[in-house]
């Protein structure tokens, strides 16, 4: 999700292979994507779909689980919680 040429946002996940836990993350770029550096905590599931309407509010659709029961998650400082 690209707000300008130069700002945007990816997320994404996987699976741990020995615990087959499902794990997310949200990358953040301020040069167009030539460099990317993690944003927010390791505790978000699976991420699907992520959408930012200016630098700070976005959200994200990923799959349930306990700590984000409905798997949907918002933001309000561009993604650092």
């Amino acid at each position: 999700s690209f707000i300008t040429d130069s700002i945007g946002w990816v997320a994404g996940g996987g699976i741990t292979p020995h615990t087959r836990q499902g794990f997310g993350g949200v990358w953040s770029t301020t040069d167009g994507g030539m460099t990317w550096q993690r944003v927010g905590d390791d505790t978000l599931p699976p991420l699907f779909y992520l959408r930012f309407f200016d630098t700070q509010r976005g959200v994200a659709v990923g799959e349930a689980s306990p700590e984000h029961p409905s798997g949907v998650l918002t933001t309000k400082d561009g993604g650092k919680t």
